[in-house]
Formats: C-alpha cells, structure tokens, sequence
C-alpha cells in the first residue's frame, strides 16, 4: 500500500472549495464510504494512491464541467444529473454549454 503526500490533502481541500462540492457528493461520486474521506480530511485516516488520484481526477472533471457551462451555474447537489454530465464529458457528448446559451440569446 503506498499513500500519497499529506500535501495532497490541502490541494484537495482547495480545489472542493474552489468547485463547491461537498465531501457527501465527492464521496458518492467516489464510490468512497463518507466517514473514511472525512477522516481523510480531519488527518485520521490515509487513502492509497488510486483512492486520492481518482478523487483527484472527479475534481478536475467538475471544474471542466463548471468552465463548459459557465455562466450557467452546475449543481454539484445533484448526484444523478452530475453523473451523467461527467459520463457525457468523458465520452465527449458533452462539449459546450455555453454556445448554446449564446445562441439562445441572440
């Protein structure tokens, strides 16, 4: 088992404040148990490597998600709507939002 530097946590940290998703969703997301990513967090437990990479990598999918739709607001609350447009992302089904908003408001 081999665990990531404690330096990763403050870069997690920063970047589910910068998204503005809960330690609930990113968990869920995660596939993780709430308690063992919130003991995480508090500095009482250690994830492995691939737990804190994927974590990692749902993290930067949200902020691709929030710049594909901005001005549009996400809802990372939304767990089942967010799943989609992350799978949709990841396939590429999902490109830009925006555009569509501009055309909208021509």
């Amino acid at each position: 088992m081999s665990y990531v530097a404690p330096g990763w946590r403050t870069s997690l940290e920063s970047r589910i404040s910068a998204v503005g998703i809960s330690q609930n969703a990113l968990a869920a997301l995660a596939g993780l148990p709430v308690n063992k990513l919130s003991g995480f967090f508090c500095g009482i437990r250690k994830l492995e490597n691939p737990e804190l990479e994927k974590l990692h990598g749902i993290l930067v999918s949200c902020e691709e998600l929030a710049q594909l739709a901005d001005p549009i607001p996400v809802d990372f609350k939304n767990l089942i709507s967010l799943r989609v447009a992350l799978d949709k992302m990841k396939s590429g089904e999902l490109r830009s939002v925006s555009a569509r908003h501009e055309e909208v408001g021509a």
